[in-house]
């Protein structure tokens, strides 16, 4: 089974879906333990930076005249 930690208030929690937690015996009190199977990976602007060419580069995108006091 595959969860998605989400955040509830100042806490975190995963959500077990009632199907999976009756095919495990879970009930309300239980522990568990979490064993995390990835983290995202860490991204660095250079590395992203280093896989734009020619070949893939798009041109400039007009999105009009400014409005406010906007200055292009």
């Amino acid at each position: 089974m595959e969860a998605v930690i989400q955040k509830w208030g100042n806490d975190f929690g995963v959500k077990i879906p009632s199907g999976m937690a009756q095919k495990m015996s879970l009930k309300t009190g239980y522990r568990v333990f979490i064993v995390p199977l990835e983290q995202k990976p860490k991204y660095e602007l250079k590395s992203l930076l280093s896989n734009i060419n020619k070949n893939n580069i798009h041109n400039e995108i007009s999105f009009g005249k400014s409005k406010g006091k906007e200055q292009w």
